[in-house]
């Protein structure tokens, strides 16, 4: 059996350009790839009448705190997110309603000293009496982005229903 030489070197070359080019792709959009970090809500914890803590699963932990009053609905409610043993680049808070679209509601949190960030936002009224909220916390850091959620419900008081 006879191989001709120019075959082999042809087949060769296309071999390496075919791996060069999977390394080169690789490489390029390596640069894409994002891991995220989600945690499970946080239980039996009312994100309006205290800090809510959550432990991530690689033993970094997220605090969220929102100022509140008895209906937090259409004034600014205040927002702090510390961190534990992470190094933020941005952080931001998507409040979503649970069983509702209240519309798209995601400040983002400026740093303040260390790893704490604060921010302001406005929950919509709703024509519920009891609304279930989560409040997720997103946290971007040179690893990934980070996903931690809360939980929390906003209750009329009794003297706004009709």
């Amino acid at each position: 059996m006879h191989i001709n030489k120019t075959f082999i070197v042809g087949l060769i070359a296309a071999c390496a350009g075919l791996a060069g080019a999977v390394i080169a792709s690789n490489y390029f959009f390596s640069g894409f790839k994002t891991s995220v970090i989600n945690t499970f809500p946080v239980p039996d914890c009312d994100v309006l009448l205290r800090p809510c803590h959550s432990e991530l699963p690689t033993g970094e932990s997220v605090t969220l705190t929102l100022s509140a009053t008895l209906l937090p609905t259409m004034i600014p409610l205040n927002i702090e997110v510390q961190t534990e043993n992470l190094d933020p680049l941005t952080i931001a808070v998507d409040f979503s309603g649970v069983d509702m679209f209240m519309g798209n509601n995601q400040p983002i949190l400026t740093k303040k000293e260390g790893s704490t960030f604060t921010g302001k936002t406005i929950l919509p009224i709703c024509a519920k009496h009891n609304m279930p909220w989560e409040a997720t916390v997103f946290i971007d850091t040179k690893r990934g982005r980070i996903a931690a959620p809360f939980q929390f419900s906003v209750i009329k008081p009794a003297s706004s229903l009709n």
